[in-house]
């Protein structure tokens, strides 16, 4: 019993360890108070180093019933993370370095690939191991439902049914110590049974499941019968136990080897396992699986379809070669393939298009280069897969003429040496550097041709005068569209859009009729085959043809507002909005303006309705159907259609529903002051998903439902941006030299005040007003400020919109930035001896030619400028070998004629001819591999400051293209423009490279980021 002594000290210390919790948790809750209050002091601004922290999102992909969301975080730096995600709860699955994820037709399982680690790549190499040594990829299965899943370890390749669950195949990577696989006929080794212990071989005397009576039976599996057993020998196959010289030749000719190909039963957890691999592919439905092989002996070589219902297999070719291009028909009865079997002897076999309908036992040759129907000289291509038409009647296939590749020179000391030269002609459709681009694909086009499979007549569709004929598969169509560039090739070299004639190609005979010529545009087929469509630039119309009547009708007739972009500005016929679709049986036709949508009929019988109802254009809302379907080949108008919103004046976006023929305006389902977009929806459900984003918040992932009631957080891959500053976005608008008003963007420092002054750079790109709301995530970019990185280190950024007028490019910038920037200035919180500029490509020549109008600006980089457009005129374009002329007279360089026509506008826009004027501080990024901009054009640039004494710096890293590769540069790129900015614009130290530059024998050893000992003083 205790005494009241004691018991009063237990209450007393008690109530003092009440009081010690009381006043812990207030001084807790004042002190998390105050940093709610004081939330930025705790912030820090982005450095370099933090790239590597910030995540973005890819492959994002939802489960057809709509329950799971898988998505891939890559971070800056380091290996990405697969993540599938319950849509309706918590419940999560991560999985490092995974990939390529795809989920099963029914939703019940995941099915994704696991990449090796590169931190071990790298070891292995460093001691040099042999490749057969190196980790391979692995795949994995997930049970979504319990989370159960399988790993199978060096996987080389992975196939699911499209259209049917319950069922993965893959190949096998052999282990460099692995026993050598059986190299007898193709058959099918004994199945095991996975169970948690692992592969074990089933129960002895257990009977196997009785197939279900679905189809006659055919060759039990691995019995296919050979050619001795049935009476016939195929044009390969030698006499048993007779071996030619011809067979000892193609012993010793390469030929992938093929691998073990496992095929499982997700739902019985059944493998079974094939040798000698090399492709495969399931039927749509996933009544079939049909795989190629290729073995030592010559009798291993073929092509197998196994049943997947009841089990049995079939080896459907057989014979020395290769096989490949496996096609399956859509009822699954009937398999395509390519193979040069019966000409593998040869040193370029020709190769046959072989068919297979169930219940044949064996594939069927129905074309090569000796059957009628085929040009002479020409023969089957190997680099294009056979296509079944859905409705069974034809089989696509390419042919190409027959280009025999000379046999390599014997070496000879002893021969003259020959001349290696290009002869360029001046009647050349295509510039020589175009040519030797282009000129492996040449060795490689194709021609389409079909197979008739009820007549069993080849019939040629494409032609050297007709190359591109566009057959949709999916059309139960006689007709398809034949497009020709031909006439036009070397109008290429200064003309722009491209010119192009239009024929309609009879698919039963293969002849065509020219019904469009020299038309800026291609012409489409409608689904139903009824229709052909097409927008002519130079008529700024659209208009619609009868493939029975062939009459053209004007679709725009009829509609009052311009259906071309209001908004173009180069010396080209301008763009149409766009398109959204067909109606139901060729019914009608959906075309946009500027706001809204207007059906209208092909057959030119009814007026063009506006089903938005005028609505976009009254509320200055720009709306665009959506196809939430893959699949679809038309738009239901029994349906709802889901449409995209922009709104011009706020940037704001969402989505509408739209009820056709009820004239009713598109009623809001959601639309939020941000950048909504990305909308997915599943195929079996209701829920869908898509990106929500501002300049403050990273576009995760978000699900819900077609009525958008409520939104779901899916991602949150990026929860440190709270430790940063960062910043905020909005609309500023002025008006230009000229009176037209403009908008931009402007963004603010996080916890901007007015009352202070701040340094300003200034970016631009023809416009960005429209991307208000994207979120830029922190990383050196290829060859532009991070917009996030300046923001947080407490820079203002202005990117201004730039209207252009033809043959001004130089000053329609000057007239749409400068008073963009003075009307900043007006604002009172820009230091306006503290304004820097970049741009890149274009934005690098705008950038290069303000500084010669105006020292408003305390430094610039320019990157990739063109400098001269005189000597720029006549140069390549060498990442495709055509010449500059199309750019300057159509495009965007805006000058609008020739050189010749207009001289004084080409000297009058360059920077070059204005270098003496020159005040501002200028930073030049040119690169010699550069195939865009002529490395020259920064060379020109830098020698002429340098000449006149004007402060220059060039980067050139060294073997990349118009842009920096690599994360190593981009690093580079961003720390060195960073330092030339904040060097103009903070006072920081001028660093070495700057002050001193880096001698080229010190180059790969000094970098110069260090600040210099003796600054030198600037001009």
């Amino acid at each position: 019993m205790r005494s009241k002594t004691a018991t009063a000290f237990i209450l007393s210390d008690r109530n003092r360890a009440w009081r010690i919790v009381v006043s812990v948790f207030l001084i807790w809750l004042i002190s998390n108070l105050a940093a709610l209050g004081h939330d930025g002091d705790d912030k820090r601004p982005l450095e370099h180093e933090d790239y590597d922290k910030w995540n973005t999102i890819t492959a994002q992909n939802i489960s057809h019933d709509g329950q799971w969301i898988s998505y891939v975080v890559q971070p800056g730096k380091g290996d990405s993370t697969l993540v599938i995600r319950h849509v309706a709860s918590d419940k999560e699955f991560k999985v490092l370095r995974g990939l390529a994820a795809r989920f099963t037709f029914d939703s019940r399982h995941l099915v994704y690939t696991i990449a090796p680690d590169p931190e071990l790549i790298k070891k292995l190499k460093k001691e040099k191991k042999k490749p057969e040594d190196f980790p391979q990829p692995k795949l994995e299965i997930l049970e979504l439902e319990t989370g159960a899943h399988s790993t199978i370890d060096r996987v080389a390749a992975t196939a699911i049914p499209e259209r049917a669950g319950g069922w993965v195949a893959f190949t096998l990577i052999k282990q460099a110590d692995e026993e050598t696989v059986s190299q007898s006929t193709t058959k099918v080794t004994e199945t095991y049974q996975i169970t948690p212990e692992g592969l074990k071989r089933p129960t002895p005397g257990k009977p196997e499941p009785k197939p279900k009576p679905e189809e006659p039976e055919v060759q039990a599996e691995g019995q296919a019968q050979s050619s001795q057993e049935t009476g016939q020998q195929t044009e390969s196959e030698p006499e048993p136990g007779q071996e030619t010289a011809e067979d000892e030749q193609t012993k010793k000719k390469e030929k992938p080897a093929g691998k073990t190909l496992v095929l499982r039963d997700l739902n019985s957890h059944v493998e079974r396992r094939f040798p000698h691999v090399v492709n495969f592919r399931f039927s749509k439905y996933g009544a079939r699986l049909a795989f190629t092989t290729s073995a030592e002996q010559p009798e291993g070589d073929g092509v197998v379809v196994v049943n997947l219902t009841d089990g049995k297999s079939i080896q459907v070719a057989q014979g020395r070669g290769n096989y490949s291009q496996l096609a399956f028909s859509e009822d699954e009865k009937s398999l395509a393939f390519l193979t040069d079997r019966d000409d593998y002897e040869a040193d370029q076999p020709n190769w046959s298009l072989y068919h297979w309908k169930y219940p044949q036992r064996e594939a069927k040759r129905i074309a090569g280069h000796d059957s009628a129907g085929i040009p002479d000289d020409w023969r089957v291509s190997s680099t294009a897969m056979p296509v079944f038409t859905e409705d069974g009647r034809r089989l696509l296939f390419s042919t190409a003429p027959r280009r025999d590749e000379p046999p390599e020179p014997e070496e000879d000391e002893d021969a003259e040496p020959q001349a290696k030269l290009d002869i360029w002609h001046w009647q050349d459709p295509l510039l020589q550097p175009q040519q030797l681009l282009q000129a492996e694909m040449e060795r490689r086009r194709s021609y389409r041709a079909a197979y008739d499979l009820r007549s069993k007549k080849i019939i040629q569709l494409a032609t050297k005068d007709i190359p591109n004929v566009v057959i949709d598969p999916r059309s139960k169509s006689d007709v398809a569209v034949g497009q020709s560039p031909i006439n036009y090739e070397k109008m290429r070299s200064w003309d722009f859009p491209p010119f192009y004639d239009s024929y309609l190609v009879d698919l039963k005979t293969g002849e065509s009729q020219k019904v469009l010529e020299r038309v800026r545009s291609s012409a489409s087929l409608s689904p139903q085959g009824k229709y052909i469509t097409w927008y002519d630039p130079d008529q700024k119309k659209w208009f619609a043809m009868s493939t029975q009547q062939r009459k053209p009708v004007d679709l725009t007739r009829g509609i009052k507002f311009p259906l071309y972009n209001e908004l173009h500005d180069t010396p080209s016929p301008p763009r149409p909005y766009g398109r959204g679709g067909w109606l139901d049986d060729d019914a009608g036709f959906l075309i946009y303006d500027r706001w809204d949508i207007w059906q209208v009929d092909p057959s030119g019988k009814k007026k063009p309705l506006c089903i938005t109802g005028g609505h976009g254009r009254q509320q200055q809302i720009r709306f665009r159907y959506v196809r939430l379907d893959n699949e679809q080949r038309s738009i239901d108008p029994g349906q709802p259609l889901v449409l995209s919103a922009l709104v011009h004046e706020t940037k704001a976006s969402g989505y509408y529903r739209l009820e056709l023929g009820d004239q009713s305006p598109p009623q809001q389902l959601i639309r939020l002051d941000e950048s909504v977009g990305g909308l997915r929806k599943a195929r079996d459900a209701n829920t869908v998903m898509l990106t929500r984003s501002t300049f403050q918040r990273f576009p995760d992932l978000w699900a819900s439902t077609l009525k958008f009631q409520s939104l779901r957080r899916i991602s949150r891959v990026n929860p440190q941006q709270h430790e940063y500053l960062w910043g905020t976005a909005e609309l500023v608008r002025w008006n230009a030299d000229d009176g037209q008003p403009l908008d931009g963007l402007l963004y603010k420092p996080e916890g901007f005040d007015p009352t202070k002054q701040y340094p300003m750079m200034v970016y631009f790109y023809e416009r960005n007003s429209d991307n208000l709301h994207r979120h830029h995530v922190p990383a050196a970019g290829r060859s532009t400020i991070n917009f996030s990185f300046y923001v947080s280190r407490g820079y203002l950024l202005f990117v201004p919109d730039i209207p252009y007028k033809t043959g001004q490019p130089g000053p329609s910038a000057a007239n749409a930035v400068l008073p963009g920037v003075r009307h900043l200035i007006e604002q009172g919180f820009v230091d306006e001896q503290r304004i820097g500029m970049q741009g890149h490509s274009w934005g690098g020549y705008q950038a290069a030619y303000l500084v010669t109008q105006t020292n408003v600006f305390a430094c610039a980089e320019s990157g990739a400028p063109v400098s001269n457009m005189t000597s720029a005129y006549g140069g390549i374009r060498w990442g495709s070998g055509m010449s500059r002329m199309f750019q300057y007279e159509r495009t965007q360089s805006r000058i609008g004629e020739s050189l010749w026509e207009a001289r004084d506008k080409y000297i009058n826009n360059s920077p070059l001819f204005f270098v003496d004027k020159i005040a501002t501080p200028l930073l030049i990024l040119h690169n010699d591999q550069d195939t865009a901009v002529p490395w020259y054009q920064g060379i020109e640039l830098f020698v002429a400051m340098r000449r006149l004494e004007k402060p220059a710096w060039m980067l050139n890293y060294n073997g990349d293209p118009h842009w920096v590769m690599g994360d190593a540069n981009r690093k580079d790129f961003a720390r060195r423009m960073q330092q030339f900015f904040d060097h103009y614009l903070k006072d920081e130290p001028m660093p070495k490279w700057m002050a001193e530059g880096i001698p080229a024998v010190d180059k790969g050893k000094e970098f110069g980021f260090e600040p210099a000992e003796t600054e030198t003083a600037d001009p």
